[in-house]
C-alpha cells in the first residue's frame, strides 16, 4: 500500500515484527490506530456505529496490505484487534531471551532426567548383580 512516499509492502509471512511496526505507523498516519487495542480503546462520546465504521477502515487497510496466501489464514476475522492478534499468534517469532530461557530450561530438565535416568540404571544394575538368579541384562542408551 502506498500513500504519497510512504510505503507499507504486502506481508507476505515473513519478517513480521518490521511489518507490524510499518502497518502501525501507516495506521497512525491515517488516525486508524485506536481500533488496534480492541474496543477498549473507543473514545468516551464516540457512538457504537462511528466506531465500527473506524473499526472497518482499519481492518481494511490491514487486509489490503495482506499477502492472499496470508489472508486465507484470517478469513474469519471480523476487528482490527482480532486480526492482528491471529496474525502474532501464526506469524510472530519468539524474542531472543525467550529462546535463550527456553534452550536453559529444556537443558536443565534434560540433565535432571539424565540424572534420574543414571540412578534409577546404576540401582537396578546393583539389584541384577545381588540377584543372579533374575538373569536381568541392562542396557543404558
Amino acid at each position: 500500500m502506498e500513500d504519497g512516499k510512504f510505503r507499507v509492502k504486502k506481508f507476505n509471512g515473513q519478517n513480521f515484527s518490521l511489518w507490524k511496526m510499518q502497518m502501525e505507523d501507516y495506521l497512525y498516519k491515517k488516525d486508524l490506530h485506536l481500533p488496534l487495542g480492541g474496543k477498549t480503546k473507543m473514545p468516551t462520546g464516540m457512538k457504537d456505529e462511528e466506531w465500527n465504521l473506524l473499526d472497518r477502515k482499519a481492518l481494511g487497510t490491514i487486509r489490503l496490505c495482506l499477502a492472499v496466501s496470508v489472508t486465507f489464514n484470517i478469513l474469519k476475522e471480523t476487528t482490527t484487534a482480532g486480526l492482528m492478534e491471529a496474525l502474532s499468534k501464526l506469524y510472530e517469532k519468539p524474542s531472543t531471551s525467550n529462546k535463550v530461557f527456553f534452550t536453559w530450561k529444556e537443558s536443565t530438565l534434560r540433565t535432571k532426567q539424565t540424572s534420574l535416568e543414571t540412578k534409577v540404571f546404576l540401582a537396578t544394575n546393583k539389584t541384577s548383580k545381588s540377584y543372579p538368579s533374575l538373569n536381568m541384562h541392562l542396557q543404558y542408551k
